[in-house]
């Protein structure tokens, strides 16, 4: 509706329901994308995710859908400061340029450490997932700060792959692989 009415979305979005307007920009992508706030204007990029490793990365459904309201007053009530959205920066590119499962598990990790002690919240691996191998990133639209619609697993060369399958459906979860197409187990 947006581009028959020749107004940015992005704005729109944003004055209608105070989001990020991140969801948004990923769902008119046709990859992976970095998205930023400057100054309140959305940088969008394109960008690739190189991995050689990608089988041992998946995907987890909790069926479950955290409401973006919530998340943005938790932001708003504990704003981010400058060296600390600059420390998330450098993590995103360390993340998009880790060459090995265990970089990215330890860039995911300092992560999801930053968010949960500033926020004052539990890591979602730590609530979810106990003593699961590798590392779970928390995806949130717009804001990656609660477990919601996704949660991002990795999965170390290690795992019990066969158990943690059972585990993910015992739970109603459904699991899916990075490329399309692709069976994880």
């Amino acid at each position: 509706m947006a581009q028959c009415a020749e107004v940015d979305p992005l704005v729109t979005f944003k004055n209608a329901h105070g989001g990020s307007g991140y969801d948004l920009a990923c769902a008119k992508a046709d990859g992976p994308i970095t998205y930023q706030l400057i100054d309140n204007k959305a940088k969008v990029l394109n960008t690739t995710i190189p991995f050689d490793f990608l089988d041992e990365l998946g995907f987890v459904y909790r069926g479950k859908k955290q409401l973006t309201s919530e998340s943005l007053n938790l932001v708003k009530n504990k704003p981010f400061s400058d060296d600390q959205i600059d420390r998330f920066n450098s993590l995103t590119d360390a993340f998009l340029q880790s060459k090995s499962l265990l970089e990215l598990e330890d860039v995911i990790e300092e992560h999801e450490s930053l968010l949960a002690e500033h926020l004052g919240l539990t890591k979602v691996k730590h609530e979810l997932f106990g003593e699961l191998p590798g590392q779970v990133k928390a995806l949130v639209d717009g804001v990656e700060i609660l477990c919601s619609l996704l949660v991002f697993v990795l999965l170390s060369n290690g795992s019990n792959k066969r158990g943690l399958q059972q585990s993910f459906l015992s739970q109603n979860w459904d699991l899916f692989a990075p490329r399309i197409g692709h069976n994880i187990w």
